[in-house]
């Protein structure tokens, strides 16, 4: 069971909520089209992003502060990820520092990460530098979050973030 903070942080979005609504609707008018009476027993699922092998059609998208649904946390879903032979792409927010991140991959793990640009642009090359030594194939840039959102559910239930640095 998750404690009261953290499913405030997972279920909540950010000032009225009108985004996190509007794309609760949306996935509602997606429909799986179940075909009938077709043999799927030897299907192929395998495909490439962005050239990187991987078993599924999707990866594992950053999320952060990934600690307060399992006390893994990203460090788990590296791991988890390499199991299930699909891609990860780790977190600016994470709860884990980017090199315990890096140190739970497995030897020729392929991963992706995302990025807030830091104000301090120093911090923001120092950061891609790191992700280029050790060999990360791609970089997201999140250009839509200037500032972190307010969160009133999470004002309300007092929720201090519990990240790494």
């Amino acid at each position: 069971v998750m404690e009261p903070q953290a499913w405030g942080y997972y279920s909540s979005g950010g000032d009225d909520e009108i985004t996190l609504r509007d794309n609760h609707l949306a996935f509602q008018r997606i429909t799986m089209r179940p075909r009938i009476l077709v043999n799927v027993r030897d299907i192929d699922m395998t495909t490439a992003l962005l050239g990187v092998p991987s078993a599924l059609p999707l990866y594992f998208t950053a999320t952060a502060l990934a600690k307060l649904a399992h006390p893994d946390g990203e460090v788990g879903i590296v791991r988890a990820a390499k199991k299930a032979g699909v891609v990860y792409m780790l977190p600016t927010l994470s709860s884990y520092t980017l090199d315990e991140m890096l140190s739970a991959r497995s030897e020729g793990q392929e991963l992706f990460a995302q990025l807030y640009v830091n104000p301090e642009r120093s911090r923001t090359q120092e950061y891609v530098a790191k992700l280029e030594n050790a060999g990360v194939r791609a970089l997201f840039v999140t250009v839509d979050a200037p500032q972190l959102g307010r969160r009133e559910k999470d004002m309300r239930n007092k929720f201090t973030q519990q990240g790494s640095d």
